[in-house]
């Protein structure tokens, strides 16, 4: 067969056939089936060929490889690999092992079949084998560029003729590596290059869905996009990922430098219930982050650590009740702005008193009160801070207007102990 033209034998009545009509036509159908497996397919490995030491020995399980060239390799018993050099006594030693095409020839003739003269001894058959390579394991060896093919072949087409066996296309099917002269033996197969499929659209039979590979038509920005009845996910040209309509996530979600954003959500506010979600809303010119819990006291958010005694320890609790617990201290960098009742629970006077000191501590030009409150009282709990305050005409004064500015109710509470406590 011609290597500069597609040609393929003509038949017709009463011709004369010779040995080169029917190679020819041998030659025509392997050239195009190697053809296609290149144009449609990237090469590597398809399927199997598992390398491991399964049965004690080290040897490649049954499978199929196409190399660059778009020769079909395949193993169709296990292979043994070849016995790797001894390891030293310490230390490690790692080799590379590569299948390869090879072709050779066999088979007798049978009686009365064989050629005369020269060809008399010829062998019958051309038998495709696997052949396995064990290389030293060198970093710098890329398994998309193997070791012996000429850069000129990397990027080998469909349009040339693929060239038989004295032109190895090695297929890397893993590292092994050996401890001691009689440690054991590991294989790493992180390096296996598989083979895949050159499209730009791929569809299921029956239609309902399909993956486009690539810009479908004019305007479209899309790498790679995933339609059915309409559009599921895509990636945009600047990387930017879609998904339309829900997405589950069974595992882990990780988000590696970057950030989970809301964009602004539309007018219309939520209608219904949305329990253990995290969304956006808006209602007017109100944007919300909401975090919603199903009612009930059973239900709750929890902010907290793991502590050095590695169990989990909540710092902030926020129940479906309504009910908000600060678990330890809380420091506030502020105002306490309130409309409603405060409830101090406190059940001794150092927490009544630390408690009234955090919350002076809220108010603007309030540091120096708070911290001269925070010291041990002798009177009873209700009189704890107004014997404090009694105490100190100064931080009488300090506390008295800040209370009047800031928190009303208080005021009027604190004026009712300093009357009873005299």
């Amino acid at each position: 067969m011609d290597a500069d033209r597609i040609v393929r034998v003509r038949y017709f009545d009463r011709q004369f056939l010779r040995p080169q009509d029917f190679t020819d036509e041998q030659s025509y159908h392997v050239a195009m089936r190697r053809r296609h497996d290149i144009a449609g397919h990237s090469w590597g490995i398809v399927h199997g060929l598992a390398l491991g030491t399964a049965t004690g020995a080290l040897a490649v399980e049954p499978g199929l490889a196409v190399d660059g060239y778009g020769r079909e390799v395949v193993v169709i018993q296990r292979m043994s690999v070849p016995a790797l050099p001894p390891a030293p006594v310490t230390g490690e030693t790692a080799y590379d092992v590569w299948l390869v095409y090879d072709r050779i020839g066999s088979d007798v003739a049978p009686a009365g079949y064989a050629a005369c003269g020269a060809d008399a001894t010829a062998f019958y058959r051309w038998q495709e084998l696997p052949r396995l390579i064990v290389s030293e394991a060198d970093d710098a060896v890329d398994a998309t560029h193997p070791p012996g093919v000429p850069d000129g072949d990397l990027a080998f087409g469909p349009e040339r003729t693929a060239p038989e066996e004295d032109h190895p296309w090695p297929v890397l099917l893993g590292r092994v590596r050996r401890t001691g002269a009689a440690g054991s033996v590991t294989v790493d197969g992180s390096g296996r290059r598989y083979a895949g499929l050159v499209a730009s659209s791929v569809a299921h039979p029956n239609g309902t869905v399909h993956l486009d590979l690539g810009p479908t038509a004019v305007g479209d920005q899309n790498r790679l996009a995933l339609r059915g009845p309409g559009d599921l996910f895509d990636i945009a040209a600047d990387g930017t990922t879609t998904t339309h309509g829900g997405l589950t996530v069974q595992g882990e979600l990780r988000i590696d430098d970057g950030a989970l954003s809301f964009p602004a959500a539309s007018s219309a506010p939520v209608a219904n219930p949305q329990p253990w979600q995290l969304y956006g809303t808006k209602e007017g010119d109100q944007r919300e982050l909401r975090v919603e819990l199903p009612p009930g006291k059973e239900n709750s958010l929890v902010v907290g650590t793991w502590s050095d005694q590695n169990v989990f320890t909540p710092c902030l609790t926020v129940g479906g009740d309504n009910t908000v617990t600060v678990h330890g201290t809380l420091n506030v960098v502020g105002k306490i702005i309130t409309s409603g009742a405060v409830q101090a629970q406190a059940a001794d006077q150092a927490t009544r008193s630390l408690t009234t000191g955090t919350m002076l501590s809220g108010f603007s030009s309030a540091a120096g009160v708070a911290a001269r409150l925070y010291r041990p009282q002798s009177t009873s709990t209700a009189g704890a801070v107004a014997v404090a305050l009694a105490a100190d005409p100064d931080l009488l004064q300090e506390v008295a207007n800040l209370l009047r500015q800031n928190f009303p109710p208080a005021a009027t509470t604190l004026t009712q102990h300093l009357t009873a406590e005299g």
